[in-house]
Order: C-alpha cells, then structure tokens, then sequence
C-alpha cells in the first residue's frame, strides 16, 4: 500500500510539472516570448490565462472537452487567443457582458 501511495505522488508531481511547463510554453507563444498580460503587462504566472479574444470560450471549452492548453498546442497555436492576467480577463467579461456560458 505505501509503494503505490508514493508511486501516485511522484505521478501527481510529474504531471504537475508537464502542466506547468505546458502552461509556460502556451503563454509564451501568445505573448511573443513576453509572459505577461496583453492589456496591464502584469506578469505574474499564477494569474495568466489564455482569453478568447472574440469570447465564447466557455462554450469552447466544452467542445473540445481537453486540456485547453494542450489543445492549443496539438492545433498549432491558433489566432484568436492572448493572455490576459485575472484582473484584465474579470474587467473583459464585465464590459463584454461575457458572464453566462451558453451550452
């Protein structure tokens, strides 16, 4: 019982660490290397999100119904996305009227 106890914390580790490195190489990519908001420049990584740019992304993430992140990568980076830290994204959704996800 304790082999797999520490077998599922160095899986859980593991995956941890491949989230966030996919996480930075996503950002990355929508920032041109910045990592940082697209509006504010604020650029604290535990507060970065990728945004819909057009919104709907609530519903899109239901589609796809995977990773986001790793979908992004798999699809080649497509246009339509930026990274936007929490404030700026809340801000977007407040004057988007982007509150409801329409399924």
């Amino acid at each position: 019982m304790v082999e797999n106890s520490e077998y599922r914390k160095a899986h859980l580790k593991r995956q941890s660490r491949y989230t966030e490195k996919n996480k930075e190489i996503v950002m990355s990519n929508y920032s041109n290397g910045a990592m940082c908001c697209s509006h504010c420049g604020y650029d604290n990584m535990l507060a970065l999100s990728i945004d819909h740019v057009n919104g709907g992304g609530c519903k899109h993430r239901q589609e796809i119904n995977k990773n986001f992140y790793s979908w992004l990568r798999k699809n080649g980076f497509p246009e339509g996305y930026q990274v936007l830290c929490m404030n700026c994204q809340f801000v977007k959704r407040h004057k988007n009227n982007e509150w409801h996800c329409n399924r």
